[in-house]
């Protein structure tokens, strides 16, 4: 039983981290364009 929940859950971020993956990488472009970004945060 646990380890059909394990693979459910992995499904599942698997799933969402697909989703998320755009806006992570224009976050990081935008983050590119600023100068010292890193430095000031």
């Amino acid at each position: 039983v646990n380890e059909e929940a394990s693979e459910k859950v992995l499904e599942v971020e698997q799933k969402y981290n697909e989703i998320r993956r755009p806006v992570y990488v224009r976050r990081n472009e935008i983050i590119q364009t600023i100068s010292d970004f890193w430095l000031t945060a």
